[in-house]
């Protein structure tokens, strides 16, 4: 059997704003992920695969003092990448569409949401600066300041999901990300 991902979101959103766009790349040599320093901090090999992400407020395929901001994708481990060192192959798609949606008042003032993961895997998810691993079957709480998040989900052996969403104020949200599983035929 053949498993492909397939996140369902369960939140009410006021707005969805644009988002931006991820790229998939291999590494043309090995390569030395970077911190924003540059400052060597995971080595790669050749031939790896790596995620290339906008970084903070970079939208698209920009290039921050000739790198790109890269997670590898086995490791997961995120940096700074040269980019002439990679090779830029696909397009990620990017959660930029409306969700099935669902939500509560809360009478707490900053956003609140609730992270289920109902999958049998272990699950990460960056949420902004901070990661978080979720075991399966388990919810982590976070509580976070209104606003426009970046986050990104990420299993072992499944494409990252990619997506954007607007927090607003007195709004308890909750995510809930499983994998759907298909026979291949």
């Amino acid at each position: 059997m053949k498993s492909w991902i397939c996140f369902l979101l369960l939140l009410l959103i006021h707005s969805l704003e644009g988002a931006s766009q991820a790229y998939l790349a291999y590494t043309k040599e090995h390569v030395e992920l970077t911190d924003s320093h540059f400052v060597a901090t995971k080595s790669i090999p050749k031939g790896e695969a790596m995620y290339i992400l906008p970084h903070k407020t970079h939208h698209g395929l920009h290039l921050h003092n000739g790198y790109y901001w890269a997670v590898h994708v086995r490791t997961h481990h995120e940096g700074f990448v040269p980019a002439h060192l990679v090779k830029v192959e696909d397009e990620i798609p990017f959660n930029m569409e409306g969700t099935v949606s669902s939500s509560k008042s809360s009478d707490i003032q900053n956003p609140v949401v609730e992270i289920k993961n109902s999958t049998k895997h272990a699950m990460r998810i960056k949420v902004g600066e901070e990661e978080h691993e979720i075991e399966p079957h388990k919810t982590k709480t976070l509580h976070l300041k209104k606003g426009k998040y970046y986050y990104r989900v990420s299993m072992p052996e499944l494409d990252h999901y990619y997506a954007v969403e607007v927090l607003d104020e007195y709004k308890l949200y909750t995510w809930d990300f499983y994998v759907h599983e298909e026979p291949v035929e």
